[in-house]
Order: C-alpha cells, then structure tokens, then sequence
C-alpha cells in the first residue's frame, strides 16, 4: 500500500510539472515572441531634453551635439512594442565614442534605470508601466558630438525591421 500511496503521488507531482510547463508554452505563444527589431529615429517622437542640439536625416539617424556633461535627449518608445517585455535596448553608435553615452529607462515619465553605455538591460519592473521611453544622456566629462543610427529593441513587438538600418547620417529633415 505505502509503494502504491508513493507511486500515485510521483505520477500526480509529474502530471503537475507537465501540465503546468505545457500550459506556460502555450501563454508564452498566445502573447506573442520575444525578438529584437530595429527602428530608426524616425520612428520615435522627442519628448525633451536639454543642452543638446539633435537632427535626423531622411534616413532616421541622429546627429547630436551635448553642450555638457549630463546633457540629455528624450525620446518615446515607437508603436506595437509591448513594453511590459522589454528586455535590451541598443543604440547604433556610428560616431563618438558609445561608452561615453548612457542610456536611461523612463518609465511614466521618471528616470527608472540607466546603463553607462550605449545599450541597456532592462530590469525594471514594467508591468505596470503605462508609457515607456528613453533617454540618451552625454556622460563625457565635456561637450560631446554622436552620430546614432538605429535603436534597437528586444521585445515582443509588431514594428521594426530585421535588418539594421543605413547608416547614413546627413542631416535632411
């Protein structure tokens, strides 16, 4: 009786390991894959900043000119990313040097975390996020000049690219 009594709660542990590793699989498709996808700054909005000067050309690369240290540009994160899944998010530093760049996680509006480089692992908490963006500070000790091409995120998310973008960086619009 005690081998049957253990046998039955081995099969009832297993069964609950497989149903509930099979139940997470079929959460995890029905919300969607995480993958890492490219956008421009033509696909982002600014929402602040200061002592900065910052173009885009007709490609979506940003030209930026810090006037100081802790100078800083903001900007919204693009549609179709659902930003409770963020997990990475990278610039594609063309020109300056992007370990002197810092890039932080605003989440409703307030700083949240920051990376002193030109990526951030996101380990923030984001399921109660109602917006999320970024910002992209100068952590040289001076002015400083950058030509950014892409950002990239990795997210579950409908928009971006597969491909990283041009780098063409001439100022067009």
């Amino acid at each position: 009786w005690k081998k049957l009594k253990r046998w039955s709660a081995m099969l009832l542990a297993a069964f609950l390991v497989i149903g509930s590793v099979e139940y997470t699989g079929l959460v995890a498709e029905a919300e969607g894959t995480v993958t890492s996808k490219y956008y421009t700054f033509n696909d982002v909005t600014a929402t602040g900043g200061y002592q900065n000067t910052a173009t885009v050309s007709d490609a979506g690369a940003l030209s930026i000119s810090y006037e100081a240290q802790y100078a800083e540009k903001q900007y919204s994160l693009p549609a179709g990313i659902d930003v409770t899944t963020i997990t990475k998010i990278e610039l594609g530093v063309t020109e300056g040097t992007a370990t002197n760049l810092a890039v932080k996680l605003l989440v409703d509006g307030t700083s949240a975390q920051v990376n002193y480089d030109s990526f951030i692992d996101v380990t923030t908490d984001l399921s109660a996020a109602t917006s999320v963006g970024i910002g992209i500070m100068n952590n040289a000790t001076e002015a400083a000049d950058y030509k950014i091409s892409y950002i990239k995120i990795t997210a579950v998310q409908t928009g971006g690219s597969d491909t990283e973008p041009s780098t063409d960086t001439e100022s067009g619009g």
